[in-house]
């Protein structure tokens, strides 16, 4: 309900980008205005767009483009490359992908339950799609380090699943950000975790799960500066995304500063109150920042998100 400068000015923008979308049948129509938000808000471009649901991947490819040349944007080589790819998808493991993905904000053991049986389905429509394997991936890595799953079954998936998306496409951005995850937590490889995060912002430089977690293996090696940057350019890439929320809320713990961290927790939680990773950062951010009200509210919280989920 919000205008187009209200919306540019939350999220730190001068433009905004419009849609419409609309399905007929096999077919998606799709319109999109490209908006200028100060000093008033005007209409600058606008086009229609109808594809096959199969061909959707390219319909973004395409819209993607044209926006970059209506605002004079210069893409890289390597996003030239990518935009200018054919790719089909089956409709309905990409709409199987996309409820995986809706899951994955609040990492508690029934939503990533949930997110695994919906890849799985649309692995079973589309076998040959490459970043359902990555997305498995992810949810295997996450099921093990939050205790769903013993580390002995979950990591073997991981590889296994990785293996499988680079051999189908090795240009994956999501099995790259993995690998980095895998070399940095599970085989405490620093080398090959930041050459597997450089190799996924080559391919995308907005993934901002990449340039969050690149950012904390910096402050490990020490090099707080970079770290900075890094987290700073992902949370503004997707300031309200609440898994970016919450590991940006770690990142300015790493930065000791916990009242921002609490803040910035505080209106995560306000929107999404049963966000266990919220509340797990919160924890700590209160602890160092000595507010032990805090921590014991958000303990007792954490508590009860963990019996919900184990009584399903």
């Amino acid at each position: 309900d919000k205008s187009i400068p209200e919306i540019a000015s939350e999220l730190g923008v001068d433009k905004v980008i419009e849609a419409s979308i609309l399905g007929l049948g096999e077919k998606i129509s799709l319109q999109v205005k490209l908006m200028d938000a100060y000093p008033e808000e005007q209409q600058l471009w606008m086009q229609d767009y109808v594809e096959d649901k199969s061909r959707i991947l390219n319909l973004y490819n395409t819209v993607t483009k044209e926006i970059s040349e209506e605002i004079n944007v210069l893409l890289t080589p390597k996003e030239a490359q990518r935009l200018a790819q054919s790719k089909t998808v089956d409709r309905k493991a990409y709409e199987e992908y996309l409820k995986g993905y809706s899951y994955l904000d609040d990492l508690n053991h029934e939503s990533l339950k949930k997110a695994k049986d919906y890849f799985n389905k649309a692995i079973k429509k589309d076998p040959d799609w490459a970043p359902l394997y990555a997305a498995l991936a992810g949810v295997w890595i996450s099921m093990g380090s939050m205790g769903a799953e013993s580390p002995e079954t979950a990591v073997p998936k991981v590889y296994e699943n990785l293996e499988k998306a680079l051999t189908l496409d090795p240009d994956v951005e999501d099995a790259h950000y993995i690998k980095a995850v895998m070399a940095w937590m599970a085989e405490w490889n620093w080398e090959n975790a930041e050459s597997e995060f450089l190799k996924s912002i080559a391919v995308n430089p907005n993934h901002v799960f990449t340039r969050i977690h690149y950012a904390h293996l910096l402050y490990i090696l020490q090099r707080p500066k970079e770290a900075k940057i890094q987290a700073e350019l992902a949370y503004k890439l997707d300031p309200k995304n609440p898994l970016i929320q919450s590991t940006y809320g770690l990142t300015l713990c790493c930065e000791y500063n916990y009242d921002a961290a609490v803040h910035l927790l505080d209106n995560l939680l306000a929107s999404d109150p049963d966000n266990f990773l919220g509340h797990s950062v919160m924890e700590m951010a209160a602890f160092h920042g000595g507010n032990i009200d805090r921590v014991f509210e958000a303990e007792k919280r954490l508590i009860l998100l963990g019996e919900e989920a184990m009584n399903g």
